[in-house]
């Protein structure tokens, strides 16, 4: 081993600290790594950017082909339009007492009856109920429920489509 006390060492070591150093030079290596850093640093935030730029809703949804058309479709064939009721029996309910009190006692009657009811609320205030009812309870269904509520009773005959009825209850 050496000995960095003696005259000789500490000699040397003065010259390299006296000398003058080497201008800074630019090392490739360095430099590629830092640049590889700090494109390691900046993808993900581009990323980030880029998934946030892509869930920001800009208009409408598109609407699925063919989608609006088969739940047309279905809603007709399991739930006819006033128009599609043809012969079905329409009901007028007296606008006294609340509405929507005898809107939930028609849809526990027709459940009751083993039927179906979907009220609708119009543009005017007023509640259409259209209700779909085996055909061997309509007549008890009208007689205990639908009578008790009429004003006038039926207010088209009831030639065809026994189990189907339309009530329509006015604004107060």
């Amino acid at each position: 081993m050496r000995d960095r006390g003696s005259p000789q060492a500490r000699a040397k070591i003065e010259n390299r600290v006296n000398e003058p150093s080497e201008p800074f030079r630019f090392n490739r290596r360095v430099l590629q790594m830092v640049a590889v850093m700090m494109v390691a640093l900046v993808v993900p935030l581009v990323l980030v950017v880029l998934g946030l730029r892509s869930m920001r809703v800009t208009g409408p949804a598109p609407e699925a082909e063919g989608l609006r058309a088969s739940l047309d479709s279905a809603a007709e064939k399991h739930f006819p339009s006033p128009q599609g009721l043809g012969g079905g029996r329409r009901f007028t309910l007296s606008g006294r007492g609340g509405a929507g009190e005898a809107a939930l006692l028609l849809e526990q009657a027709a459940a009751a009856s083993g039927g179906l009811a979907l009220v609708s609320a119009e543009p005017d205030g007023s509640l259409r109920i259209r209700i779909r009812i085996p055909s061997e309870s309509s007549d008890h269904f009208v007689q205990n429920h639908l009578q008790a509520f009429s004003e006038a009773g039926p207010a088209e005959p009831a030639q065809a489509a026994a189990g189907l009825f339309e009530v329509l209850i006015p604004p107060p």
